[in-house]
C-alpha cells in the first residue's frame, strides 16, 4: 500500500510513543520473562532427575529418550487449539491456566511408580503446557505495535539464557540434599518445581492484564491511541495481503494467451455502457474502425471496469463521455468522468490495486484494465481534464 494510505489509516499521535513503549516493556515483560525461564527449567528437570530416577524405576536409556520425547508430541497436537482458546477467553485466564495445570502435572510426576506412569505424566505435561510460548508472543501483539514487537519478544527470550544457569544448580541441590518424608531427591525436584509453578500460575491470574483497555496504569488517551494503532495495523496488514494476492492473480491472468478475433468496437463499447448503466453515458463512435482484432472477453471486462469507475466517480446528474477513434492503426477509447479528478501524484499509481488516495471510482478494476491493455500491446493513462473530472485513455494495438 502507498505511504499516503498508511498514514491516513494510522491514528493521530496523541501520546509520546517511545516513552509509552518503554513503560509497557517494564510493566508487561518481566513476569512473562520469568514464566518463560521457569518453563524451560521445568522442562529440563527430568534430565537431572534421571540421574537417580532411571535406576529407581528400572528405566533404560532407550525408554527414557522415548518418554522424554512424548512431551513434544502432546505439545504439537494441542498448541494451535490452545492459542485459539487464548484468543477467545483472554491471555490472563488462559496463560494462568496453562501455568497452574503444568505445575500440577509436574507435582504428580513426583509420585510416578514406573515407565507407564512417567509416560502418561509427560504426555499430560505437553498437553497442559501447549501453546505457552506462542501464547506469550500473541499476547505481546495485543499491546505492542508491529515495529516494537520484535524487541518485546527478544527481551522475552533473554529468559532462555538463564534457564540452565538457574535450573541446573536448583535441581542438583534438591537431588543431593532432599530425602524428606521418605521420598527420594529426584521426586522432590518435581514436588518443589511443581509447587513453585502452581503459585506462579495463581500470581499470573492477578497481575497480567488482557488488553490495553483493561489497564489501570494507562491514561484514557494512551488506551485510545494504542487501540486505534493496533486496529489500523490489522487493516493495513490485511490490505497488503489482499494486494499481494491480487497482484498474483493479475499476473496469472496476464500470462494466458490472447485470443483475438475481428470485433466491432462501436458495438462493443455501446454494449459495455448499457451493461454498466443503460443511458448513463454519452457515447461517440464516429471515429471508430469497422472492425478491430481484439480478445473480446478481456476487452469487455476492461471497458466495463473503466466505465464503472467513471460512473462511480461522476457527480450525480452528469453523464460520463466515451469516445472511440483510430490513431496510427491503434484503437483508442477515451472515457471522461465528471468527478473530483485525480490527486497529484496518483496519475500512474491509480492503476495499482488499492494504491491511491482517491476515495471513489478506484480499486481493482483499473488494475485489470491496465493488464488487458498491456496484453493487447497498448497502454492506459489518466489525467485531469481542464473542464473538470478525469480522462482515461485506453490504447489497443492490432498485434
Amino acid at each position: 500500500m502507498s505511504n499516503a494510505v498508511n498514514e491516513k489509516l494510522m491514528p493521530k499521535q496523541m501520546v509520546a510513543e517511545e516513552p509509552l513503549m518503554n513503560r509497557l516493556r517494564w510493566r508487561l515483560i518481566p513476569w512473562p520473562m520469568f514464566l518463560f525461564l521457569w518453563t524451560l527449567v521445568d522442562r529440563v528437570n527430568i534430565g537431572y532427575a534421571a540421574l537417580s530416577m532411571n535406576k529407581d524405576l528400572g528405566i533404560s536409556m532407550t525408554w527414557f529418550g522415548t518418554i522424554a520425547g512424548i512431551f513434544y508430541i502432546a505439545y504439537f497436537l494441542f498448541e494451535i487449539p490452545s492459542n485459539v482458546i487464548l484468543h477467545r477467553v483472554g491471555a490472563r485466564k488462559w496463560i494462568a491456566r496453562i501455568v497452574i495445570t503444568w505445575g500440577m502435572v509436574t507435582l504428580l510426576t513426583g509420585f510416578v511408580r514406573g515407565v507407564t506412569d512417567l509416560a502418561i505424566c509427560r504426555f499430560l505435561l505437553g498437553a497442559m503446557e501447549a501453546g505457552f510460548y506462542p501464547g506469550l508472543v500473541l499476547y505481546f501483539t495485543y499491546w505492542f505495535p508491529s515495529k516494537h514487537q520484535a524487541r518485546a519478544v527478544s527481551l522475552l527470550m533473554v529468559g532462555s539464557s538463564f534457564a540452565l544457569v538457574v535450573g541446573g544448580p536448583i535441581a542438583t541441590y534438591i537431588l543431593t540434599h532432599s530425602q524428606w518424608l521418605g521420598y527420594a531427591g529426584w521426586r522432590w525436584i518435581f514436588f518443589a518445581e511443581g509447587a513453585i509453578t502452581v503459585v506462579a500460575g495463581i500470581i499470573t491470574f492477578f497481575i497480567m492484564v488482557d488488553r490495553p483497555r483493561n489497564a489501570t496504569f494507562l491514561s484514557e488517551d494512551e488506551k485510545q491511541w494504542l487501540d486505534e494503532r493496533l486496529k489500523a495495523e490489522l487493516v493495513v496488514k490485511e490490505a497488503q495481503r489482499l494486494e499481494a494476492l491480487t497482484a498474483d492473480l493479475l499476473d496469472f491472468a496476464r500470462s494466458a494467451p490472447v485470443e483475438r478475433r475481428a470485433v466491432d468496437p462501436a458495438a462493443l463499447v455501446r454494449s459495455c455502457a448499457d451493461e454498466v448503466a443503460a443511458g448513463a453515458f454519452a457515447v461517440r463512435t464516429e471515429g471508430a474502425p469497422g472492425t478491430f482484432p481484439l480478445d473480446e472477453r478481456r476487452v469487455r471486462q476492461a471497458l466495463t471496469n473503466v466505465l464503472e469507475n467513471a460512473r462511480q466517480a461522476s457527480a450525480e446528474g452528469t453523464r460520463p463521455e466515451v469516445a472511440l477513434s483510430s490513431e496510427r492503426g491503434a484503437l483508442v477509447v477515451r472515457v471522461r468522468d465528471f468527478g473530483p479528478g485525480i490527486a497529484a501524484g496518483d496519475e500512474k499509481r491509480i492503476f495499482s490495486p488499492f494504491c491511491t488516495t482517491r476515495t471513489t471510482g478506484t480499486g481493482l478494476g483499473l488494475a485489470v484494465a491496465m493488464r488487458v491493455a498491456e496484453m493487447h500491446g497498448g497502454t492506459i493513462t489518466a489525467e485531469n481534464h481542464p473542464g473538470g473530472g478525469a480522462v482515461f485513455r485506453l490504447t489497443f494495438r492490432a498485434g
